[in-house]
């Protein structure tokens, strides 16, 4: 059975009404606001950030209309979690993401958004250059320091971690 255009054209002129009434609201102003002025999310529209952190509720408001949001709730979760005014118990769902996440565990969806689509968001939040590092520790001779300071000069690198990461890759690549 064949739907009228005029039937197709009227639900979506109600669809886009809604989805504007939306886009003005204030929840969906002040959290998009924030993610902008955090250099997370671009708009063609001018938002401004509030004047404190929106709560995390209204970050959910704004990921029913821009999906972009729920992508990167996780990571700001994680990484930036001063963004948003989080509540004392997160949502059953962002808490499993977030656990998962934590334990390295296999990652559910959230929200409809695959673990494919939030998890580069969480590597690529936070510090530059920190990423999710784990602390080992290394019992080096004192000749293996200097030779770690000497190629940290000789590379032009900025830390001697660095040039251990390099060595790695090297090695790697040759074998």
């Amino acid at each position: 059975m064949l739907v009228p255009v005029t039937t197709l054209r009227e639900r979506a002129q109600r669809r886009y009404g809604e989805l504007e009434q939306k886009r003005n609201d204030p929840r969906y102003v002040r959290a998009i606001g924030t993610l902008i002025e955090a250099g997370l999310l671009t708009s063609n529209r001018d938002l401004p950030a509030p004047a404190k952190p929106p709560r995390l509720s209204d970050a959910l408001f704004a990921g029913e209309v821009e999906p972009r949001v729920l992508e990167l709730l996780p990571a700001i979760v994680i990484k930036l979690p001063e963004l948003f005014r989080l509540p004392k118990a997160l949502p059953d769902d962002l808490r499993q993401v977030v656990d998962a996440v934590r334990r390295g565990l296999e990652l559910p969806d959230f929200r409809g958004v695959p673990a494919s689509r939030y998890l580069p968001w969480i590597e690529r939040t936070g510090r530059p250059g920190r990423g999710n590092a784990v602390m080992r520790s290394f019992r080096l001779t004192p000749r293996d320091l200097e030779r770690l300071r000497i190629l940290k000069q000789r590379l032009g690198a900025k830390s001697e971690t660095e040039v251990l990461r390099r060595a790695l890759k090297a090695l790697e690549s040759n074998t």
